[in-house]
């Protein structure tokens, strides 16, 4: 909250910077004179040479120093955002697979089996994962207008541990729909979801995201469907 307060302070050097550097002209043997004059309008007892013979060159690298701490303080946030994922990703993955950790069958109450697809978030920062959010974003083609879906909040993992978060079910040797698919998710602001929401019929791309403090840390890109056996598939691309 703190940042976002003082950050607009980086205008005043980014700003104040490159004044300074009009103010003093284009010629370098003048910066001081042509500066002082600029003083002199706001006080007329200042003299011609204000700074004391300060070299022109000092000037001007005083100007652009300022400029680039303006900039440097304006941007900070994107630049430690760009710094985080590129440290971060390489130690989180998000994955998928098959297998009984990944593939969930138990009976469902409408007859058949309940198959459930889970992936795999392990972590190898060598610090402990907190308050992260793993989401479908990107969803292709969209459901009801919508393209993303949470599905884990405030996921936590221990350094050198990995848990399995279940991303969607599909009801397989069923009377039902053979394509119908249900996201396991979780609607926004603990509403009741709308009628359909999550349900999916088809083939779909998407993206999981694992993101904290709205800032991505792990993603793939995924192919979602059921198979002409009957089988939910949910693969990389």
């Amino acid at each position: 909250m703190l940042g976002k307060l003082v950050r607009p302070i980086g205008i005043i050097p980014a700003i104040l910077g490159p004044c300074i550097i009009a103010m003093a002209g284009v010629a370098p043997s003048d910066a001081e004179l042509n500066l002082c004059k600029w003083v002199y309008l706001i006080d007329s007892s200042i003299p011609p040479k204000c700074l004391h013979g300060l070299p022109s060159a000092w000037i001007y690298s005083f100007a652009t120093i300022l400029f680039i701490i303006g900039i440097f303080w304006l941007t900070w946030p994107l630049i430690d955002a760009f710094i985080t994922f590129r440290s971060v990703s390489k130690n989180i993955t998000i994955q998928v697979g098959n297998g009984p950790d990944y593939d969930l069958r138990e009976s469902s109450q409408s007859g058949g089996i309940l198959h459930t697809i889970r992936v795999k978030i392990t972590n190898a920062t060598g610090k402990l994962l907190t308050n992260t959010n793993l989401s479908i974003v990107n969803l292709n083609p969209p459901k009801s207008g919508s393209h993303d879906f949470p599905l884990a909040r405030g996921v936590t993992v221990d350094h050198g541990d990995s848990t399995f978060i279940d991303v969607v079910s599909h009801s397989e040797g069923g009377e039902g729909d053979k394509d119908l698919m249900c996201l396991r998710t979780t609607y926004p602001g603990g509403f009741l979801k709308p009628r359909g929401y999550g349900i999916l019929r088809g083939d779909h791309k998407l993206q999981l995201k694992l993101a904290r403090d709205h800032r991505t840390i792990a993603e793939i890109y995924c192919h979602l469907y059921v198979d002409d056996l009957n089988v939910m598939r949910l693969e990389r691309i």
